[in-house]
């Protein structure tokens, strides 16, 4: 009977190691994971994060970093600082990517959103649950150098059929409501569009509207009768937005800034 018995537990092990390995192995593209996608808050007991996945974030964070001039970091045990007995919409084990940077960097807040949102996807891409965090969070358990702001942080962990249940989905503007023009638009702006619309939105703001005028897009967010936090998280949402865009269009880059012009590459 105790051989039986451990048996059995071995057996469980080991399909629980299959089930991580299996999502380890799956790489989507970055317009899939854009599809793919949803905000994930219940992440399985029984499946914290491998060395092997906190290798691959690291690395990826790591290269953020020197490209951006953020000081993004990874806290493996986020229960320190989302505590799911005091944030309840929180259970499980999940990550945190610590989203931060000088305090004077004048473009933080969207760096935040642009940057912050090629790491979502690119867990997204690998399986992974991710949702973006600025509210039930203890700013206090996390180390800010004099400096530095925190803006938010993004969650993160494994996945499990029927485990992770995503935020439920509110109403999306339709594309025609984020498209400002005076013009008939290409294809390509419709398609950025697309992939904006399917873009995350602090409290379900969707603000940043792309602007097609003249054969110029630009994307803005008004945030002239915003409070300073308020205006913060649109600037967010204005990266995240402009990240979409880029990967929706398929090729070219936004400068960043409120109203900056996006570059389309033609080959």
């Amino acid at each position: 009977m105790k051989l039986l018995t451990k048996v059995v537990t071995i057996m469980i092990m080991i399909s629980s190691i299959l089930a991580v390995s299996c999502v380890s192995d799956k790489t989507l593209s970055m317009k899939k994971a854009v599809e793919a996608r949803k905000s994930i808050r219940q992440f399985p007991d029984d499946m914290p994060l491998f060395d092997s996945k906190i290798e691959m974030i690291q690395g990826w964070i790591k290269r953020v970093n020197e490209e951006s001039g953020l000081n993004v970091e990874f806290i493996a045990d986020g229960n320190i600082a989302i505590n799911p007995e005091v944030y309840t919409r929180f259970s499980g084990p999940k990550s945190l990517i610590v989203m931060k940077g000088a305090a004077n960097d004048e473009n933080l807040a969207e760096k935040v959103g642009y940057f912050g949102e090629e790491l979502v996807l690119k867990c997204v891409s690998k399986g992974l649950g991710t949702c973006w965090v600025g509210g039930s969070v203890d700013r206090t358990a996390i180390n800010v150098p004099n400096g530095e702001m925190l803006i938010c942080v993004i969650a993160v962990g494994n996945t499990k059929d029927g485990i992770n249940p995503p935020v439920e989905s509110r109403d999306r503007k339709p594309i025609e409501e984020r498209i400002n023009s005076n013009e008939e638009y290409p294809k390509w702006v419709y398609y950025g569009a697309e992939a904006v619309q399917a873009a995350p939105s602090a409290m379900n703001a969707q603000t940043p509207m792309i602007n097609y005028i003249d054969g110029k897009v630009t994307m803005s967010v008004d945030i002239s009768d915003n409070d300073g936090v308020a205006a913060l998280l649109s600037l967010v949402d204005l990266g995240i937005a402009k990240k979409h865009f880029e990967i929706g269009a398929g090729s070219g880059t936004f400068d960043f800034g409120n109203n900056a012009e996006f570059k389309k590459i033609i080959y």
